[in-house]
């Protein structure tokens, strides 16, 4: 069963990215593909009555618009007319709007604190981690402040037991996405400490051998000295395989593009890394306009317009150019 699901899924994915899909798109697109699929059947399912559901004409109205959202968003991204990225935003954005407004209209309203307010905030939650879990840091925290409003203004007009009752769900979550959004990828090894067979000396060496200049050739004979000859093996193995993955980077990028300086080179890598531009200008030590200028400069000659995306891009050449070498 979960065979045939994977293979159905892999053939959606194969028809939207008929080239090429990285992990990043891959899972994005499942994202989108599942959540926006649930609206599609869930909302029918208040406006015909098939479930608990509160009704009234601008609660209908509201789901009538919602629906026809939720189809021409679906045209727009089978047609390519928007990105995967931009869907989930979109649909992501849209449908905390909606909970939330449901949420405050039926407790202003009715004054009710009932199982539709509390699980429509919960909903957003689960949407906040789902953006989490697709590597989307900012629309996830878009998310938490429209909760955090509805949740402020939620707790402000009702009784206490019931504030009791649904914060303690809010906090686990909120804990949750604190953690998530501090320990991601770019913060998961800061500060790591090395193995307990590394001694504190050698950790010291190491340490001081990141932060050697180029003409302290002495100190990085004496430094690396410090270390246990496996140690210093491990070390530079480690520094070959890295260098020689950097070299076939390098390689890939000339083989679509021979023109390329070395500087764009650099960007490139940093872009298919899925870097963003504060992280590529931190990186590189250059200014936001610079970076910008240089980008330019690729996509002239990849001869890209505006609408193509420069990382999917430069995946897709890679990709074809690998192709055309094993056949040859």
């Amino acid at each position: 069963m979960t065979t045939l699901f994977f293979n159905f899924i892999s053939k959606l994915e194969h028809i939207k990215y008929p080239y090429y899909c990285g992990l990043q798109e891959r899972r994005q697109f499942v994202c989108f593909l599942f959540t926006s699929f649930v609206e599609l059947f869930y909302i029918p399912a208040n406006i015909f009555g098939l479930n608990d559901y509160h009704h009234s004409t601008i609660f209908d109205a509201y789901n009538w618009l919602h629906l026809i959202f939720i189809i021409i968003l679906q045209i727009l991204f089978w047609t390519d007319t928007l990105s995967t990225k931009a869907s989930v935003y979109t649909f992501f954005i849209a449908v905390t709007v909606k909970l939330s407004a449901e949420s405050l209209y039926e407790l202003f309203t009715t004054g009710a604190y009932g199982i539709h307010i509390l699980g429509n905030l919960s909903i957003i939650l689960i949407l906040a981690s789902v953006a989490i879990a697709v590597r989307l840091n900012k629309l996830a925290v878009t998310i938490t402040t429209i909760l955090t409003l509805s949740l402020t203004i939620f707790c402000i007009t009702s009784p206490l037991l019931h504030i009791l009752r649904v914060m303690r769900i809010f906090f686990v979550g909120y804990m949750f996405i604190l953690y998530i959004i501090t320990f991601d990828s770019k913060n998961a090894t800061k500060g790591l400490r090395l193995p307990g067979n590394i001694t504190k000396e050698e950790q010291v060496a190491i340490d001081m051998l990141i932060n050697l200049n180029k003409s302290d050739k002495e100190k990085v004979y004496s430094l690396l000295s410090r270390l246990s000859s496996t140690h210093q093996e491990e070390l530079l193995n480690n520094i070959k395989d890295y260098y020689h993955q950097q070299y076939i980077e390098t390689l890939n990028l000339l083989s679509i593009c021979p023109s390329l300086t070395p500087s764009e080179i650099e960007i490139c890598k940093l872009i298919l890394m899925d870097k963003s531009l504060k992280e590529i200008c931190s990186t590189l030590h250059k200014t936001p306009s610079n970076i910008t200028s240089q980008r330019t400069h690729i996509r002239k000659k990849l001869n890209l317009t505006k609408q193509d995306d420069l990382r999917t891009s430069l995946m897709i050449l890679i990709n074809k150019t690998k192709g055309i070498t094993e056949k040859t």
